[in-house]
Order: C-alpha cells, then sequence, then structure tokens
C-alpha cells in the first residue's frame, strides 16, 4: 500500500506545481498588460492640431501648422512631410508665428518644443502640390515618432 501512497503524492506534487506555474503565468501577463500601457502613454506626445491650413499664395503654397506637445523635457520635431515635400525644419525653413503654454524654438536640430507649447508655424513651399480640399502631412520626431494629419486647404 506504500507504493500506491507514493504514486498518489507524486501525482498530488506534480499537479499542484502545474496549476501553481498557470496561475503564476496568468498572474505575470496581467501585470504586465495593466503596467506595459501606462509606460507607453508615457512616450512622446505630438498633437497636429484641426485648425491647421494651407494657402496659395500666387506661385507658392503657405502652411500654417498648429502643433501642441507636452513631453518632458523637450520635443524635438526636426522635418515635416506635406504631399511629397520633405522639409527640414529650422530657422531658414520655417517661421513661428504664435506661442503659448510652454516654449518653442527652431534651431539647426528642429523645432523644439517645451511641455505645454502650443504653437503655430508657417512654411513657404514653392512648386505646385496638386492638392484638393486637404493635404497630409506628417512630422517627425527626434526619438524617432511620426504623426500624421491634414491641412485643409483654404
Amino acid at each position: 500500500m506504500k507504493a500506491r501512497h507514493a504514486i498518489s503524492t507524486a501525482l498530488a506534487t506534480i499537479l499542484i506545481v502545474a496549476v501553481v506555474l498557470v496561475i503564476s503565468v496568468a498572474a505575470a501577463y496581467y501585470v504586465i498588460s495593466v503596467v506595459a500601457p501606462v509606460y507607453e502613454k508615457g512616450a512622446e506626445t505630438l498633437m497636429i492640431k484641426g485648425d491647421s491650413y494651407i494657402t496659395k499664395n500666387n506661385s507658392s503654397y503657405i502652411a500654417k501648422i498648429h502643433m501642441y506637445s507636452d513631453i518632458k523635457p523637450a520635443l524635438v520635431v526636426y522635418a515635416v512631410k506635406i504631399g511629397p515635400k520633405y522639409i527640414k525644419l529650422n530657422t531658414s525653413s520655417a517661421t513661428i508665428i504664435s506661442y503659448s503654454g510652454g516654449k518653442a524654438e527652431l534651431t539647426n536640430k528642429g523645432l523644439v518644443l517645451s511641455p505645454g507649447a502650443d504653437v503655430w508655424v508657417e512654411l513657404q513651399l514653392a512648386g505646385d502640390l496638386s492638392i484638393g480640399n486637404f493635404i497630409e502631412i506628417k512630422a517627425y520626431t527626434e526619438i524617432g515618432y511620426v504623426y500624421n494629419s491634414v491641412l485643409v486647404f483654404k
């Protein structure tokens, strides 16, 4: 009878270990699914606001882009792509019209936005864009994110 008792003890031990492993994997998965999004939301956030627009002036286009950033310590937008045109942002290619809530500055690295910066940037684009009512815009950040939006044609 001792042999049966030893087999059932081993079987019970295996079952208990299996249940503990399943519960620990489930708990680890739950913790990762709850904690990971918190850290992902801490990544840089840039908003190209919906009141951004583009107009035509004689033979060139003027894009007025309204951006908001709440990244700490700062966010650097080094380039934008408006339709097919790729423009590196610096003091010679862009102008800051106004900003509030934080600090916005054009440098050789690009447009530097401090937390809470709400900024209007103006770009002059030569040539033809062949646009309808709107055109796609992409903003490229130093850390590697690409933010998409549209500019309405006015």
